[in-house]
């Protein structure tokens, strides 16, 4: 679970939604201009040195999905699925500040 803390308190001691929606951008910005391609980054590197062959996919997130035919909730199968097409984890849950990722066993 990756979590940023201190969002609740600011949203109760601030009064202004601007900034409360600004601040929520930059949590989701912090996972999908960090997190993501870290990664692609990291499991780049693992292929090179296991030699297996995968699709550089990294971390699948509903949020992001590509197609309208993916399913919109996690489930153990859709997971499974998405190992075998190559990525190397899967987001259950994205909100509130929170971020829970489950990842494949290396």
């Amino acid at each position: 679970m990756y979590d940023i803390r201190g969002k609740q308190d600011f949203i109760y001691r601030c009064n202004r939604i601007k900034e409360i929606v600004g601040g929520s951008y930059i949590i989701r910005d912090c996972f999908d201009d960090c997190l993501f391609p870290a990664a692609e980054a990291v499991f780049g590197e693992e292929q090179k040195k296991s030699g297996k062959i995968y699709k550089r996919k990294g971390i699948f997130s509903y949020r992001r999905k590509h197609s309208v035919d993916e399913p919109d909730d996690f489930t153990p199968e859709h997971f499974k699925k998405r190992l075998e097409e190559g990525y190397i984890g899967e987001v259950i849950y994205d909100g509130g500040g929170n971020f829970f990722v489950l990842y494949r066993d290396v």
